[in-house]
């Protein structure tokens, strides 16, 4: 049996679907104000970087011998910041931002959290976290 909806439901659907796309996580924007220095760390400018300056902003750093990190804002802290390889840990694709996640679009479907946890196989290991030191300015990975 159907049932008729009213208007009024229907507009707060939409009204709440609309809210919950809005707030959906912007996608990791490339990185600027960036050093590979002769060692092999990065250095990550903040002023450079908005999408770092609120929790959960993300940037991404690709070319970094041959792979891609990602820099999450994790907590409000001066040091709430976490550095990933963005290596899926079960086959090596590079995972993509998908809202509030990692998935690996182009292989097998593994998914993690914006900090790298394991959330769905067939990948059994979070993604690898990197070294990082935070200086009020920089952020330097590895």
């Amino acid at each position: 049996m159907e049932k008729e909806i009213s208007r009024r439901t229907l507009l707060c659907g939409v009204a709440l679907m609309s809210a919950g796309i809005s707030a959906a996580t912007t996608p990791a924007i490339a990185a600027t104000g960036v050093k590979i220095l002769k060692n092999g760390k990065v250095e990550v400018t903040l002023k450079s970087n908005s999408a770092l300056s609120k929790v959960g902003g993300v940037v991404r750093v690709d070319g970094v011998n041959g792979q891609s990190i990602a820099l999450v804002r994790t907590t409000a802290a001066k040091t709430g910041y976490s550095a990933i390889n963005l290596s899926c840990t079960h086959q090596g694709v590079t995972v993509q931002q998908s809202g509030n996640e990692w998935a690996c679009v182009n292989g097998h479907g593994a998914t993690y959290t914006l900090a790298g946890k394991n959330l769905i196989g067939p990948a059994t290991k979070a993604l690898k976290q990197l070294p990082i030191k935070v200086t009020a300015s920089v952020v330097t990975i590895g």
